[in-house]
């Protein structure tokens, strides 16, 4: 996978590395503990579209419930455990992901637009 955080994720740290892909559905939220991590969301191919972070249960079923990113067909988790480092391994995650892609993953871009307009 190469450098970066991602990289020591997959080689380093093995206690702490991505869940499978799982269908992004309420029933398959439901059954997630609501505690500190980084999620992934990911469209029909499993292409990343969203990288966000919190108490996972509540926020992957407030994008369900809001219908903030339409394509999210599949969820994936890192389990971190403390809140202080979601932030920061979301933003790594996504910086990461902007070097390989070029552009952040699509419903990050359109957060980031929402955001410059406040």
């Amino acid at each position: 996978m190469g450098g970066g955080l991602l990289g020591k994720l997959s080689t380093e740290s093995p206690e702490m590395s991505w869940t499978q892909w799982w269908g992004y559905s309420a029933a398959s939220v439901s059954l997630e503990s609501d505690i500190y991590g980084v999620y992934e969301l990911g469209d029909a191919d499993k292409e990343i579209v969203y990288v966000g972070s919190g108490k996972v249960k509540d926020r992957l079923l407030c994008h369900l419930e809001n219908k903030e990113c339409p394509l999210a067909r599949y969820y994936r988790l890192l389990i971190v455990g403390a809140e202080e480092s979601c932030n920061s391994m979301e933003s790594e995650i996504v910086q990461e992901y902007r070097e390989r892609k070029g552009r952040p993953p699509l419903y990050n871009e359109k957060k980031t637009r929402i955001h410059e307009v406040d």
